[in-house]
């Protein structure tokens, strides 16, 4: 047998064993609404959601389905509450997607090894960042707070908790590796004068990231933020 006809024979081999274990694990063959039923499970498990609806669209190949590779898996909610930071509404869209089928029915897990592009758009409040950053361990900012407005980020706040030293830091958000949404920034000062370039670092390594795309329903990937008056937009339309 060729080299290429020993892989084709080994990708079937493995697209029939993966289905195996999932029709063990669901009592049956796999079927798209299955894979939905079971993903809305898992999410509504750890994130509590408002008007959950999460839909998988499969191939005409019914072999893709028992493998887990789905033409579109698509979750949506009017409001995703994770742990006291709410984002709403959150709309996000997985194309060509491979999802391991052993850590969704045997883990409890929604891991998407594979996918061609996602679509998202969602939206994150103004309170919502301001609890991201209470949250954040170690800062050397205290009763931090956050205004959006004129497409920057400003976070105000007492410097090393010292009474009297006033910092204000303008910021705009950047996304790393398509999955981590990082503060740069443009202007950091206390009481009005610049803070120098050793206390901004050790500032933004305990700040960012602000948000973590991976700890999202279907971990969605992005390319931009926008900044409004009242939010920050997640928008990423293929």
């Amino acid at each position: 047998m060729s080299r290429r006809g020993t892989r084709i024979a080994v990708s079937v081999l493995t697209m029939y064993l993966v289905g195996v274990l999932a029709n063990v694990a669901v009592a049956g063959p796999v079927s798209a609404d299955k894979v939905a039923d079971k993903m809305k499970r898992i999410i509504a498990s750890n994130w509590t959601c408002k008007n959950l609806q999460v839909k998988v669209v499969p191939f005409e190949n019914d072999a893709f389905t028992q493998a887990g590779r789905f033409s579109a898996i698509v979750f949506q909610a009017d409001e995703v509450d994770n742990k006291g930071v709410v984002t709403a509404p959150v709309y996000i869209k997985a194309f060509d997607a491979t999802v391991d089928m052993y850590a969704l029915y045997y883990k409890d897990k929604i891991n998407i090894t594979k996918r061609k592009n996602t679509a998202i758009e969602a939206k994150v409040s103004e309170q919502a960042l301001n609890t991201m950053i209470a949250r954040k361990k170690d800062l050397p900012i205290k009763n931090a707070s956050v205004d959006l407005g004129n497409g920057v980020m400003t976070c105000t706040g007492d410097y090393q908790a010292v009474v009297g030293h006033k910092l204000m830091m303008q910021a705009k958000f950047v996304v790393e590796n398509n999955t981590k949404i990082n503060l740069v920034p443009t202007k950091v000062m206390v009481n009005g004068v610049p803070l120098p370039a050793g206390p901004v670092k050790s500032l933004l390594a305990k700040l960012n990231p602000i948000l973590d795309l991976t700890k999202m329903p279907l971990s969605p990937t992005l390319d931009t933020v926008t900044i409004t008056d009242t939010h920050i937009i997640l928008k990423d339309n293929v």
